[in-house]
């Protein structure tokens, strides 16, 4: 059970979860221990609709933005903001490459496996038609 608070929102008050109080705090003041600078344009709201804790800025035109939308409220949404924070793109879109390169090199390993073990089964029936019965494989797992 999750301890909450009394505060006043837009003059009626309210029952808030202490974590989000928190946590919105660490959102605008920083937080050392993951590497976030802090924000001070930045609020934490819940959204009923979507169930969803979502983390809103403005930016330096003083239009509103979404940051993002989780639908748990702990840690997790200050590592995603690091994460997805603009001073970061490039180890972003470096971790973005990287896993499309694995991703590809995985599927041509996996594609010349399986050519190869085709290649040595038909090689096997091709040499067993013409009636030759000591055939050695030409075939090694894991070379193309």
């Amino acid at each position: 059970m999750s301890m909450v608070a009394q505060v006043s929102i837009n003059g009626h008050p309210s029952l808030v979860p202490v974590a989000a109080l928190e946590l919105g705090r660490r959102l605008r003041e920083g937080d050392a221990t993951v590497g976030w600078e802090g924000d001070p344009t930045l609020s934490l709201e819940f959204d009923p609709v979507n169930s969803t804790w979502q983390v809103w800025g403005r930016d330096l035109h003083g239009e509103t933005y979404c940051c993002g939308a989780w639908p748990h409220l702990d840690g997790r949404i200050l590592r995603h903001m690091v994460e997805g924070h603009w001073r970061n793109a490039r180890k972003t879109i470096q971790k973005v490459i990287d896993a499309r390169t694995a991703r590809e090199k995985a599927a041509v390993d996996s594609a010349a496996e399986a050519r190869g073990a085709w290649a040595d089964k038909l090689g096997w029936a091709a040499y067993k038609d013409a009636g030759i019965h000591d055939f050695h494989s030409m075939y090694i797992p894991g070379r193309s």
